[in-house]
């Protein structure tokens, strides 16, 4: 299975690294978002979108992050093949 699982981002990183504040950040918005889709609420291949792209300045932080289904994601960013 491909996507987010909670073993990937649970696993420990060294102390002070970005790494582990982007792994704290995902965790939270996993645990917020009770381990499942916030579109559909599947819990199948999990992903983790950003709310403000990064490429436009949004950070790893958890008020910008949301789980998605690998469906969902998709429909996000090209909602066209929807």
């Amino acid at each position: 299975m491909s996507g987010l699982t909670v073993e990937r981002y649970l696993a420990p990183a060294p102390p002070f690294t970005n790494n582990r504040r982007k792994k704290t950040a995902f965790h939270l918005a996993l645990v917020r978002d009770l381990f499942k889709c916030a579109r559909c609420g599947s819990r199948d291949e999990l992903t983790m979108h950003h709310r403000k792209p990064q490429a436009n300045g949004g950070k790893h932080i958890v008020d910008n992050l949301e789980t998605l289904c690998v469906d969902c994601h998709k429909a996000e960013h090209h909602p066209e093949a929807a």
